[in-house]
């Protein structure tokens, strides 16, 4: 397999995880396709980590990285996903197409994170 795609049923997804945010492209019939669509992902990525985006402006780096990519044509889906020291496990918010909303369920859940089991209970 290709780390960063994977098998959904017939079809194929391809993801990519960074920076507390996990985004994932529409599933599609063909691996090659899949390939190519992660080969976009990782240029997203590669974007907002040389460009040392801030938490405040994480939310426009990516979608400036989407138009200098070229990978606007991806319909993508955004998932909260970060290790939390103080549960011991991963957290997951619920998947979105609304990259705001994704960027700010993640500030939440993080600023809960941070301030303990009860405030991390709340979020």
């Amino acid at each position: 397999g290709v780390r960063g795609v994977h098998k959904l049923g017939p079809k194929y997804q391809a993801s990519i995880f960074f920076k507390g945010l996990a985004l994932c492209t529409q599933c599609v019939a063909e691996l090659e396709t899949a390939i190519n669509m992660h080969v976009l992902l990782v240029s997203i990525k590669q974007q907002v980590v040389q460009n040392s985006c801030s938490q405040h402006d994480l939310g426009q780096c990516i979608v400036d990285a989407i138009s200098a990519t070229g990978a606007s044509f991806l319909q993508l889906s955004f998932k909260v996903k970060f290790w939390s020291s103080l549960i011991r496990r991963e957290i997951f918010g619920r998947f979105t197409r609304d990259l705001k909303q994704a960027v700010n369920q993640r500030s939440r859940l993080l600023v809960a994170n941070a301030g303990g089991w009860q405030e991390l209970r709340k979020a």
